[in-house]
């Protein structure tokens, strides 16, 4: 490895890895906050925040969530119990399995990648 490059793995704080790890698997996020119950977008963004300590703005969080509904892991809802109205998301069975199917995926790629590399 060049010096270069490997000055540049240095400089990564272990804050910046932890949330290139969040945003890199925020669906699995937010499939998890769902478990526990339906929720409004405001709210699940939120908690994932409280969660992760990881603050995620509402052009990232919103697509998401359409894409989401498009793949049908989650489905939304419109709901006026309110003054306005505001979508409901509840998580769907494909939802399950795919983050049963995701968390597996994931364990088997750390398992590949605690393995020490050679030099």
């Amino acid at each position: 490895m060049s010096r270069n490059l490997q000055a540049t793995f240095l400089e990564i704080k272990p804050e910046v890895a932890y949330e290139r790890f969040v945003k890199s698997f925020l669906d699995l996020f937010v499939i998890q906050l769902l478990g526990d119950g339906p929720g409004y977008g405001l709210r699940l963004m939120k908690n994932l925040e409280r969660e992760t300590g990881i603050h995620v703005g509402p052009g990232t969080f919103y697509p998401l969530l359409y894409d989401m509904q498009e793949k049908g892991l989650v489905i939304g809802q419109w709901n006026y119990e309110t003054r306005r109205r505001r979508m409901l998301y509840t998580l769907t069975e494909r939802g399950t399995e795919y983050h049963e199917l995701m968390f597996h995926g994931i364990e088997s790629l750390m398992s590949v990648l605690s393995r020490r590399p050679s030099v």
